[in-house]
C-alpha cells in the first residue's frame, strides 16, 4: 500500500517526478565518470610511478673506437659476454637494458607513424633485400630486470614474457610486445621476420602493451604504443665464425651501455667493483653519467595535481547533487501538504506518510539510478572489476547519504507542520 500510494503520488506530479529522476541520473552518471577517471588515473599512474627507480641511477658507456676490430674477434667477444655476465649476476645493485634501437622489418604491415624518425618529421627509413622490402620501425629492447621493474603491469591481457624468453638460440626466434596501436596491424602468435644486428631474426608476438605503456629511460617518459618491445637477448652458444662474432659483439656492446641503480653499494664501491671486472677479463673502461629527473618528476607533480583536482570536483558535484535532492525533497513535501491532510483524515498515521515520502524518493532514486546504469555501461562500460565497484558506489553511496536527511525532515515537517495545520 506504501509503494502504490507513493506511486500515485509520483504519477500525480510527472513534470517534477521525471525532472527529479533525470536529475538523479546525470548527477550519477557524471559522479561515476569522475570517479572511475579519478581510479583509473590513480591505478596507471601508480602502475607507471611505482616501478620508476627510487635512487639515483647510473647510466654506463664505452668508449671503444674503432669497435670493429673488438667485434670481429671471436675471443674478444666471449670476453665481452662474460664480462657482462658478471655485472648483470652481481645482486648488489641493479642492472637494467632499454635499448633504444631501431629494427629492420621485412614486408611491415603498419604504416609511417611506426617508423623510426616519424615523430620528428624525418623520412622513413626503407630499403629491398633478398627481394623482401624492409622498413625501419621503433623498437626497445629490455632485459628481464629491466622489464620486471618497468613495464611488466602494463602489459594488456596476456602473461608477457617469462625468464626464459630472454635466452637466444639457434632458432633465432624471440618474443615480442606490440604498442597498443599495433592492435589490428598484427595478431598474437604472428611471426614477423627482421634484421636483428644485420642477421635475420623472427619476432614472434606475445601479445600487447596497454594504451599509454611507458618506460623511464635517461630522465625522459619513452611511450610505447608505436614501438616494438622486444627481449634483450643473452646469446646461448659460442659465435662459430667472424660474422657470427660481429652481430654478437654488436649486441653485447648495447648491451653493457646500460643502466645500475645501487643497492648495497655506495658510489665509490661500484666504481670498485667495475674496475675490478674490468681487470678481470681484460676489458675496456666503461664511464658513468647521469641524467637529471626534471621531465620524470614535473611529470609526477603534473599527473598528481590532476588526480587531486578530479578528486575535488566529485566531492564538489557529490555535495552539490546530495544538497538539490534533499532541497527539492523538502520543496515537494511543501507542496504535498494538502494531500497529507487530506490522507491523515482518510485514516492514515504520520508514520504511513513518512514511509510513503521516503517510498517516493526512493522509487524517483531507483529510476534515476536504472537510467544512469544503463548509459554507463553503453557509454563507459566499467572494464575492470574494480571500475564496477566503484559504479556500484557511485549509484548507491548518494542514496545513502541523502535519505537520512530526507526521512529526518519528513518526520518532523508531517508532525510540525501537517499535523498542526
Amino acid at each position: 500500500m506504501i509503494y502504490d500510494q507513493a506511486k500515485r503520488w509520483i504519477f500525480r506530479h510527472k513534470f517534477i517526478s521525471l525532472s527529479t529522476a533525470v536529475y538523479i541520473a546525470i548527477s550519477l552518471f557524471c559522479i561515476y565518470i569522475l570517479c572511475g577517471n579519478v581510479m583509473t588515473a590513480k591505478t596507471r599512474s601508480n602502475e607507471v610511478f611505482s616501478s620508476a627507480t627510487t635512487g639515483q641511477e647510473l647510466y654506463l658507456y664505452d668508449n671503444v673506437e674503432p669497435l670493429g676490430p673488438v667485434i670481429r674477434n671471436t675471443e674478444q667477444v666471449q670476453a665481452v659476454k662474460r664480462y657482462y655476465a658478471d655485472l648483470v649476476s652481481d645482486n648488489r645493485f641493479k642492472f637494467y637494458e632499454r635499448i633504444g634501437q631501431p629494427i629492420s622489418v621485412g614486408d611491415f604491415k603498419g604504416t609511417d607513424k611506426f617508423g623510426y624518425g616519424y615523430e620528428y618529421g624525418d623520412a622513413i627509413d626503407t630499403f629491398e633485400m633478398n627481394d623482401v622490402q624492409h622498413t625501419t620501425v621503433k623498437q626497445l629492447a629490455l632485459n628481464f630486470m629491466a622489464y620486471q621493474d618497468f613495464l611488466a603491469n602494463q602489459v594488456a591481457d596476456v602473461t608477457g614474457f617469462v625468464e626464459d624468453d630472454f635466452y637466444l638460440d639457434e632458432t633465432y626466434t624471440l618474443q615480442v610486445l606490440l604498442g597498443a596501436e599495433y592492435e589490428g596491424v598484427y595478431e598474437v602468435g604472428d611471426v614477423i621476420g627482421c634484421l636483428y644486428y644485420g642477421i635475420p631474426m623472427n619476432y614472434e608476438v606475445r601479445g600487447f602493451l596497454r594504451q599509454g605503456a611507458c618506460v623511464p629511460r635517461k630522465g625522459q617518459m619513452v611511450y610505447l604504443d608505436r614501438y616494438m618491445v622486444a627481449v634483450s637477448p643473452t646469446v646461448t652458444f659460442e659465435p662459430q665464425n667472424e660474422d657470427d662474432a660481429y652481430w654478437q659483439g654488436a649486441l653485447y656492446f648495447h648491451k653493457l651501455n646500460g643502466s645500475v641503480l645501487l643497492q648495497d653499494l655506495t658510489l665509490p664501491g661500484f666504481i670498485n667493483v667495475l674496475e675490478g671486472y674490468r681487470l678481470k677479463h681484460g676489458m675496456f673502461e666503461l664511464h658513468i653519467m647521469t641524467y637529471p629527473e626534471t621531465a620524470i618528476t614535473s611529470l609526477k607533480l603534473l599527473t598528481y595535481a590532476s588526480i587531486d583536482i578530479l578528486i575535488f570536483l566529485a566531492v564538489v558535484l557529490f555535495v552539490f547533487a546530495a544538497l538539490v535532492l534533499v532541497l527539492g525533497t523538502i520543496l515537494n513535501l511543501n507542496q504535498d501538504r494538502k494531500n497529507m491532510r487530506a490522507m491523515l483524515v482518510s485514516g492514515l498515521t504520520t508514520s504511513d506518510l513518512r514511509k510513503i515520502k521516503v517510498a517516493e524518493f526512493t522509487l524517483l532514486y531507483c529510476g534515476g539510478a536504472l537510467v544512469a546504469a544503463i548509459a554507463i555501461f553503453i557509454l563507459a562500460l566499467p572494464a575492470t572489476p574494480f571500475l564496477a565497484l566503484v559504479l556500484a558506489l557511485a549509484l548507491l553511496m548518494p542514496y545513502l547519504v541523502t535519505i537520512i536527511p530526507i526521512t529526518s525532515y519528513a518526520a518532523r515537517f508531517i508532525n510540525k507542520t501537517v499535523l498542526r495545520g
